[in-house]
């Protein structure tokens, strides 16, 4: 590992919470300087029980914050120095969640707590507070946001599978009213010329096939009417 892969993973390490048994680690370093937006990850690593839905809870003075916090990919090693960390060496069922910070998440410098809650059907369970401090940046003025950034996450999903739901319904759509308005002619010539057929689509979609057919083949000719059949939708 060169020396700035070994500093790069080792900034990342410095802001990473580590949880063990329901107990959240401080970490040692800045998880984010004020108005940081999309460029810093929330983290937390650790023996993560199965079944739980996460949420990291973000209280600055009267405003709370929850975020929903999802798999993430170990690409800097950090859950295994972690499991190696936690289990002298031993293997471990260790896990990395995290969310990316938002500047609504850290829109005040001073002092924040920070709580990580886990639900699992009606059982919900909370860490211990940590205390971190973000840093003042010179940045413009932003609000705290009015809606906790959760219901953020999940509208932003929901809005995503909107869309893919749309972009399926109309392709169906499309395809249901090439069925409907399929029309197809048949045209029996001479057995020793070839089977052809000729599409056509006007204006308003509507698809026609002309076949021309050999007499005396019926094997070929059902073949040629499927594969054009299907090669049209």
């Amino acid at each position: 590992m060169s020396k700035l892969e070994k500093s790069k993973t080792e900034e990342v390490y410095s802001s990473v919470f580590v949880f063990d048994d329901w107990y959240l680690y401080k970490p040692i370093g800045t998880i984010a300087q004020q108005y940081d937006h999309l460029s810093r990850t929330l983290l937390v690593v650790g023996d993560l029980p199965e079944g739980y839905i996460w949420h990291i809870l973000i209280q600055k003075g009267e405003n709370l914050n929850i975020v929903l916090m999802e798999p993430v990919e170990d690409e800097s090693g950090i859950a295994l120095a972690v499991s190696e960390e936690l289990s002298d060496g031993e293997p471990s069922n260790v896990k990395m969640i995290g969310a990316i910070i938002e500047r609504g998440y850290v829109h005040e410098a001073g002092k924040y707590s920070i709580q990580l809650r886990g639900t699992k059907d009606d059982e919900v369970r909370h860490t211990n507070l940590v205390s971190v401090r973000i840093p003042r940046s010179l940045s413009g003025d932003e609000q705290w946001p009015e809606v906790p950034s959760e219901f953020t996450q999940i509208e932003d999903r929901i809005n995503g599978i909107y869309k893919d739901v749309q972009k399926v319904s109309k392709e169906a759509v499309n395809a249901k009213n090439a069925i409907e308005n399929l029309s197809a002619t048949v045209t029996m010539v001479s057995s020793d010329k070839q089977a052809s057929v000729e599409k056509n689509i006007d204006e308003n979609g509507n698809i026609s096939l002309d076949f021309s057919l050999p007499s005396g083949d019926s094997s070929t000719s059902t073949d040629i009417i499927l594969k054009n059949l299907v090669g049209t939708f």
